[in-house]
């Protein structure tokens, strides 16, 4: 299977599709550059050999670039947009097209070593651009230092002055652009906050339905592509509805939030705890047979029956749960497993609570 097929199935496609976008945004200048340093050699304003390797890189570097991201081989990176390699790309080509123009072209010709840092300041870090600046203004005094030993500069104060205002402009950039990095993360960081948020029950912590619906059907899809085994267990809390009327709904809130820590404390960091609604809570065990799956059931039943609850200033409460286990099978959807479970649990309460059940064995 090719990278590029890779990239299709996992889901990746999309994501792609913009970085060859936004590659070929940032070939356009390249698209208008080319045909300027052709018309400024022809006009004297630009060195032959400036001009050839100016095209040279052009068109081999961006070449490169679009076979590695049609192949999908930049997925192999840990930058998959090759946001630092397309900029050193356009700095280098920048320098070469300025070592190469005249005296009069070369300070407009310099102000286009501020591209490549606009094209960076929304994917990079400023740690980064700064090194990029940093290799930037370097070149570029190396550069004048070529010139000026190959044929000499015709105003070396001039030039010099020049060097230190585009470092300075350089440096203020980067410093604005650090500035849209900070609240590019910070943006980042609230957008993840909120679908934590949104994704987890405010009372117990655990995730709720909305997170089930979005993560688990791929979890599920993959598991029955390559045979591997995953159960499901759906648990109620026996009697909730008489601790809420007796005690109080603050104590049944307490009873919810020490139930599920009871249950996380049997866990794997693997197994994903889902309060299902209600006192109810499903459990989903991935690489875990039916047997497995049914140990583990019967270890928290049997955990919870035997530690009483004890809530602030009130007697210990005695607490049990029922418990439905269904494994899941080839065709099985993410509602029909839960079903099964749900009907397992349901058959636990029917056959006297505080016990387990696995579906298919309720008869």
């Amino acid at each position: 299977m090719s990278a590029d097929q890779t990239t299709s199935n996992s889901g990746y496609l999309p994501r792609q599709q913009l970085r060859i976008r936004r590659w070929l945004m940032a070939s356009s200048f390249y698209i208008v550059g080319v045909p300027f340093v052709w018309y400024g050699w022809k006009q004297g304003q630009m060195a032959p050999l400036a001009s050839l390797l100016f095209v040279l890189l052009a068109v081999l570097g961006n070449g490169l670039l679009y076979w590695l991201f049609r192949s999908g081989r930049n997925n192999r990176y840990a930058d998959p947009s090759l946001t630092t390699p397309q900029m050193l790309l356009a700095i280098v080509s920048t320098l070469i097209f300025t070592g190469g123009a005249s005296a009069t072209l070369r300070p407009t010709v310099s102000l286009g070593l501020l591209a490549p840092l606009i094209f960076g300041c929304f994917q990079l870090q400023q740690r980064q651009l700064i090194r990029l600046a940093l290799f930037a203004i370097g070149g570029y005094g190396l550069m004048l230092l070529t010139v000026e030993i190959s044929s000499g500069l015709h105003q070396p104060v001039v030039e010099l002055v020049h060097w230190a205002g585009l470092s300075l402009m350089l440096g203020a950039f980067v410093a604005i652009c650090g500035e849209i990095t900070r609240m590019r993360d910070r943006q980042r960081q609230l957008a993840a906050q909120l679908q934590e948020s949104a994704d987890r029950d405010p009372l117990t912590g655990l995730y709720n339905r909305r997170w089930l619906a979005r993560q688990v059907p791929p979890m599920l899809q993959l598991a029955q592509r390559h045979q591997r085994p995953y159960c499901a267990c759906m648990l109620d809390i026996d009697h909730f509805k008489l601790i809420n009327d007796q005690h109080g709904h603050l104590t049944g809130d307490s009873a919810l939030q020490w139930v599920s820590a009871q249950i996380g404390n049997h866990l794997r960091k693997t197994d994903a705890l889902i309060r299902a609604g209600g006192e109810e809570f499903l459990l989903l065990l991935p690489e875990t047979d039916l047997h497995g799956a049914h140990e583990l059931a019967e270890r928290i039943c049997q955990h919870l029956g035997s530690h009483p609850f004890a809530p602030a200033h009130q007697a210990p409460l005695a607490i049990t749960v029922s418990i439905g286990v269904a494994a899941l099978h080839p065709t099985d959807t993410l509602d029909h497993l839960i079903a099964c479970a749900d009907n397992a649990m349901y058959a636990a309460k029917q056959q006297g609570r505080n016990r387990v059940v696995l579906a298919g064995s309720q008869a």
